[in-house]
């Protein structure tokens, strides 16, 4: 059976990519000239509230027994890990734990344009209690199925025309507030929600739309990891253990 030189050089990569070599008692691969280490790592504990990640290192590290030797990341505004320091030759850090909020929990889709009625349900079940959440509820609330809507928006203010009754005699002109402060649902339910600014709109079609889109310019996720580190010092037992933020 002839060889192809397609098959000598595959084989001849094989080769080299298995090929080891040792100096000085360390164990080098020959395909890159790196160190061949096995230092076995934890699977890292998946948690889900801040409430269970206190708990967690409450009962794991007792107060001066984790210091300079483990530490908190609040990666974002959903995530955080607790990281051990700089471990053995390969030189990295082991994840203990990571907790992150559910992704299946359910989010306002800002910049569309909703229905009434999903409108409504959306605004009363994934904000928290401000006034311009209630101003909404009654802006949308008084729209009614058979509503005329006829606007004019010059970008800052936008003035709605409401039609109303059989010969459409009365007539109702309001102006919708330009920029609402809401707190939507988007980190962990043990800090306070916070409060940022949208532009609310208004659309015709078929019927009334409404919506949403957010002015603020992603400013609301720094306060929202300050207010989970102001948490988790309060709830975490060794005061001086390092949270990063």
């Amino acid at each position: 059976m002839e060889t192809g030189k397609d098959t000598i050089e595959k084989i001849e990569s094989l080769v080299k990519d298995s090929f080891l070599v040792n100096v000085d008692g360390i164990t080098y691969s020959a395909r890159d000239l790196k160190a061949v280490r096995d230092e076995p790592t934890c699977q890292p504990l998946s948690l889900n509230s801040l409430q269970g990640l206190a708990d967690y290192i409450n009962h794991e590290f007792k107060p001066d027994a984790g210091k300079n030797t483990y530490f908190l990341s609040i990666i974002d505004e959903t995530k955080i890990a607790v990281y051990s320091n700089i471990l053995g030759k390969n030189r990295k850090r082991e994840a203990l734990a990571v907790c992150e909020l559910r992704g299946d929990l359910r989010e306002y889709p800002f910049d569309r344009f909703l229905s009434q009625e999903d409108f409504i349900i959306k605004i009363q079940s994934l904000f928290g209690t401000t006034d311009d959440k209630d101003y909404l509820l009654s802006y949308a609330g008084a729209v009614r199925d058979d509503t005329e809507v006829n606007s004019t928006d010059d970008g800052i203010t936008q003035s709605v025309t409401i039609k109303s009754g059989i010969s459409g005699a009365l007539v109702k002109e309001s102006k919708t507030k330009p920029i609402v402060t809401l707190k939507p649902y988007r980190t962990f339910r043990e800090v306070e929600q916070v409060e940022s600014a949208y532009l609310f709109r208004v659309r015709k079609g078929a019927a009334p739309e409404f919506a949403l889109f957010e002015a603020d310019g992603g400013a609301w996720k720094l306060t929202a990891v300050e207010r989970i580190k102001s948490w988790l010092r309060e709830h975490i037992d060794d005061k001086d253990f390092v949270i990063l933020a």
